[in-house]
């Protein structure tokens, strides 16, 4: 929970740098954890330091539509784009995973 709060006082600049693999990898394997209330936690603190422009809130409510939503975006650094490639997948995967646990519910 204290990596929540330090989570929404800190400025994301890049992935890389917010995201050392000493961060990302705990993360990670705590995104899969059997307690769900830690797996809502973990996505929660995700979304926290990826949300540069404070979109969370607009993001709350599911939307089919994107373009509804008026999200503040950017183009993505060079250092964002590397990033990306090359921990995507990984994220994207315990994301899917951590999707696909029975023990989810509404709130997570």
């Amino acid at each position: 929970k204290s990596l929540l709060k330090v989570g929404s006082k800190y400025q994301t600049i890049h992935l890389n740098t917010t995201f050392p693999p000493s961060f990302l990898d705990p993360l990670l394997r705590m995104s899969l954890a059997a307690d769900a209330e830690m797996r809502l936690l973990v996505q929660k603190i995700f979304h926290t330091l990826i949300d540069r422009h404070h979109n969370i809130d607009k993001l709350a409510k599911p939307s089919i539509n994107p373009m509804e939503l008026d999200l503040a975006i950017e183009k993505s650094s060079r250092p964002d784009v590397i990033f990306i490639r090359k921990h995507g997948p990984e994220i994207y995967l315990a994301l899917y995973e951590s999707l696909e646990l029975s023990s989810n519910s509404v709130e997570n």
